[in-house]
Formats: structure tokens, sequence, C-alpha cells
């Protein structure tokens, strides 16, 4: 498993540790957090990308990366906001370029937002 914090703090290819505690986003109720942790995870895939360019694909460190940037989109699709907080955090992520070129999250995490806006609790 790869550190995010590690890897964003400028060590690219820094392995996890296990040490520190993992997030689990079936636990995590605060959106605004884990929209953070996905801005902070594109920002790492694409510094991988520049450093390693077209063999960036291939690296676990990459790999492990956009899986955990998938679960944490998957979580935004299913989770409703708990505050406008986390409906302003899903905005802003809808606006990010990284999110609007993987369409189908795109629409995922939008159609939440919609419900979200709609349906308020």
């Amino acid at each position: 498993m790869l550190n995010v914090n590690r890897l964003i703090n400028g060590s690219i290819a820094a392995p996890w540790t296990g040490r520190e505690e993992e997030v689990n986003t079936n636990s995590v109720r605060d959106v605004a957090a884990v929209v953070d942790e996905v801005q902070n995870i594109d920002h790492a895939m694409i510094r991988i990308h520049d450093k390693f360019e077209e063999d960036a694909d291939e690296r676990a460190d990459y790999q492990d990366l956009e899986k955990r940037r998938l679960s944490c989109l998957e979580f935004l699709a299913e989770t409703p906001s708990q505050s406008r907080r986390d409906m302003v955090a899903k905005a802003r992520l809808l606006l990010s370029s990284e999110l609007i070129s993987d369409y189908e999250m795109h629409c995922a995490v939008a159609n939440s937002l919609a419900r979200d806006v709609l349906d308020p609790e």
C-alpha cells in the first residue's frame, strides 16, 4: 500500500510503512476530507507522470494511487453530503480537469451532488 502523504511531500516512490493509519472510506463521514485526498492523489499522479512519462502507468506506486483514487471517488458518489461544506467540496472537485476527463466518475459524483441539493436530509 502506498503512503500518499509521503508521495505528495516529495518522495515519489516512497513505500507505505504501515505505521500511519489508512483512511477507511467506509467509516469516514467527512466528504470534504475525501475530496482533498482525491485532489492530493491527482497531484501525486501528475508528478509521477511528469517524471516517468509513458512508463508511469506501469509503476506499482501509480497503480496504487489509481486504486485509492477510485475508492475515494466511489465513496463520494455513494455518500450523501452532511453539510454545505461537503457539497461545496464535491462541486469544487467536479470542476477539476482530472475528474472531468474521467467521464464515468464525474457523472457519478455529479449525480451524488444533485441528490444532496434536491433531497437534503
